[in-house]
């Protein structure tokens, strides 16, 4: 159970100097596969990582008939010609992954036999409402009706036709609709009331979608139109490497100072490939080219970032805020993540306790981190509500800090089971 064990590190690390290879990208991961599994003809990804939530997501779609295959890093998926093949009131538990409960929502609306969706812990207690109704208004049924949460029975077929969100609770349920607009007989037009929460993960969708070869277009700032009758087409795929599993290494050099290079990370301008830049307006130096990107420690210490609004990059709010509040001075205010209090944990309520419990100045506000620089670390033991983000932006104050504890250290098995042994491999000693 997340929270059981724990784990510390016993003295202070030299300043590092090393090169990590971050897994391929959850996020991307999740949604080729997906694709993958609904596409006609037999598809290949590449640099697929391991973890519980890609595991889920395997076992989802040999659930719905399609054949998937390991081969070390690369998966071959022979998918369903877009129509999953359920058996009739067949439940499927999607554990702790959210991104798989929207998404398999959506493809099992697919499916003429009625199946049941459920999943573990706090899973059963992520809004789901939004996308509920939209599914029922897109023609399937629904028990129980307008459900706000797992566990619901659900039925296709889908009709399509035009649904609004309001853009502020989660950026899966618009993902999740656009995947399977393609093959229903009408298609979908995508409307959100606001500029969704976490835009790029729908861009990132998107783009996907259209290396599968389906047609979509934008046709306003938060409106989509997604032809329907189409397919899925097989495609070969390499996963990009993890921004946000990157994020926690690039961060160490402003712990321990010393450098770290990540290989074939490229930096951007939005969603979490932010980081890279923000490191920078904090005073770490950063050198980027095609085949990396190396960060050094900063020269004169860790700058306060200001106000910044990271609605496009909720992943990695905790480890921006660990940095924040280890600057020896100054306001950081982390703004636009209301959407953060319904991931696996509270994640802005227990983010602000967890930090001021270790000394720091760490506010949550309705839709804010407010941190202010100058606190004094102190050796208490964290709990990281069986959350693997807070884990493992965690590390970064046990690594400051030798003999605070981390409280659910295995939380990490969510997105990286290897995280605690990549540190090692590091030079930054084994924890206990």
């Amino acid at each position: 159970m997340p929270g059981r064990s724990m784990i510390r590190y016993r003295k202070k690390p030299a300043p590092i100097r090393g090169v990590v290879a971050v897994p391929g990208s959850k996020y991307l991961a999740n949604r080729v596969l997906l694709l993958a599994a609904l596409a006609r003809g037999e598809s290949r990804v590449e640099n697929c990582p391991s973890n519980e939530d890609l595991d889920r997501a395997e076992q989802f779609i040999s659930w719905i008939g399609a054949d998937i295959r390991r081969q070390n890093e690369a998966r071959s998926v022979r998918g369903v010609s877009g129509l999953p093949k359920v058996t009739p009131n067949g439940e499927f538990s999607c554990g702790a992954s959210g991104t798989l409960a929207r998404w398999s929502l959506a493809i099992l609306a697919l499916a003429r036999a009625p199946s049941r969706i459920t999943g573990e812990g706090r899973l059963l207690e992520r809004p789901m409402g939004e996308l509920v109704a939209a599914l029922e208004r897109l023609g399937a049924r629904i028990e129980p009706q307008g459900a706000q949460t797992l566990p619901v029975s659900i039925q296709g077929p889908l009709e399509g036709g035009r649904v609004v969100l309001s853009g502020r609770v989660s950026s899966q349920f618009g993902s999740a609709l656009l995947a399977i607009a393609p093959l229903t007989p009408s298609g979908l037009i995508l409307d959100f009331e606001a500029p969704p929460v976490s835009a790029s993960y729908l861009a990132l969708t998107l783009q996907a979608m259209g290396d599968f070869g389906v047609k979509y277009e934008e046709v306003g700032k938060s409106s989509w139109v997604v032809p329907g009758g189409q397919s899925y087409r097989a495609t070969k795929f390499r996963i990009a490497p993890d921004p946000v599993l990157a994020s926690y290494f690039m961060a160490l050099p402003a712990v321990t100072g010393g450098s770290i290079r990540i290989p074939d990370l490229k930096p951007g301008t939005g969603g979490e490939s932010r980081f890279v830049g923000l490191l920078q307006a904090m005073g770490c130096g950063v050198e980027a080219d095609a085949s990396g990107v190396t960060i050094r420690e900063p020269a004169q210490g860790l700058r306060p970032l200001g106000s910044i609004d990271l609605a496009d990059a909720p992943d990695i709010v905790p480890t921006l805020a660990v940095l924040a509040a280890l600057a020896p001075q100054g306001t950081t205010i982390l703004t636009g993540i209301s959407h953060l209090r319904h991931k696996e944990s509270d994640r802005l309520y227990d983010l602000a306790l967890e930090l001021a419990r270790a000394g720091l100045y760490v506010t949550a506000e309705a839709d804010a981190l407010r941190i202010e620089g100058g606190g004094r670390l102190k050796c208490v033991t964290l709990d990281v509500h069986g959350d693997h983000r807070l884990a493992m932006s965690f590390a970064l104050l046990a690594i400051a800090k030798p003999g605070l504890a981390i409280q659910g250290e295995e939380s990490v098995g969510k997105s990286f089971p290897g995280f605690w042994q990549a540190l090692e491999r590091l030079g930054l000693g084994r924890p206990e």
